[in-house]
């Protein structure tokens, strides 16, 4: 029966009731009401705690990481407990990783990009704008460069940007060119003057190519790339190279 029901505290509601949650940016007074067994309201002073963030004594519970909070208030010695979950806050810094990176132009590069809020919480969700002032990156960081020289990424959330420096090189040898509408006497020699690119047309050494090895379709091509001309006509020569690169006249 109620009358035989404890008189003396036997829990605590801890208000506003969950579910229930708040930004790290926010804060929420929580109020403690102890009742005894008969569900009659009890007097008494609660001793506030939390696991994340802080709790004054009056009940203002102030959060810093993101994630669940448990919140608990002691009144007349029996707890009283709370979950309340902590969202990120508006985003007040964004930062780009790798800051600055060496690459070729056939090399791509993944960037990375963190926003956080006040407290340091990743905000996640939030839409990323990419730029890139002489290549190309992709929605999500994905850089390919164009060409040879310094190039800058940058990424933007409304007013908040970062940037990252990027030095591109020329690639490995990838084409092999030679001069166009040569001609030689049957019998006679004529050297192959040839330059080296990477794959986007940046000149190379010659020697980034390693040894070349050229056939011709008639008349013969030696070990320096010099031609000796035999049958009279057009005759193509290709050329291959020990790094890969090729071509022909």
């Amino acid at each position: 029966t109620p009358s035989s029901l404890p008189t003396t505290t036997q829990w605590v509601d801890v208000y506003p009731k969950q579910p229930h949650r708040i930004d790290a940016d926010s804060q929420l007074s929580l109020e403690a009401s102890a009742r005894s067994g008969q569900g009659d309201v009890k007097g008494g002073t609660a001793t506030w705690q939390t696991d994340i963030g802080s709790i004054d004594a009056g009940g203002l519970f102030s959060p810093d990481l993101a994630g669940v909070a448990k919140i608990e208030a002691i009144v007349n010695g029996v707890p009283g407990e709370m979950n309340l979950q902590v969202t990120a806050g508006t985003p007040v810094s964004l930062k780009i990783s790798p800051l600055s990176a060496q690459i070729t132009v056939d090399d791509n590069i993944s960037f990375n990009a963190s926003l956080q809020d006040g407290m340091g919480n990743e905000v996640e969700g939030a839409t990323l704008t990419w730029h890139s002032d002489n290549g190309y990156v992709d929605s999500n960081g994905n850089y390919t460069p164009i060409g040879v020289g310094d190039d800058v990424v940058t990424v933007l959330w409304q007013s908040l940007y970062d940037s990252a420096d990027i030095a591109v090189s020329a690639g490995v040898a990838a084409n092999i060119s030679f001069g166009e509408n040569l001609t030689v006497a049957a019998g006679q020699q004529l050297p192959l003057v040839f330059t080296v690119t990477d794959r986007a047309g940046n000149p190379l050494p010659n020697q980034a190519a390693g040894a070349i090895n050229c056939v011709s379709e008639d008349g013969y091509v030696d070990s320096i790339v010099v031609f000796t001309g035999d049958a009279v006509g057009s005759w193509r020569i290709n050329a291959t190279s020990t790094s890969g690169a090729v071509g022909h006249t």
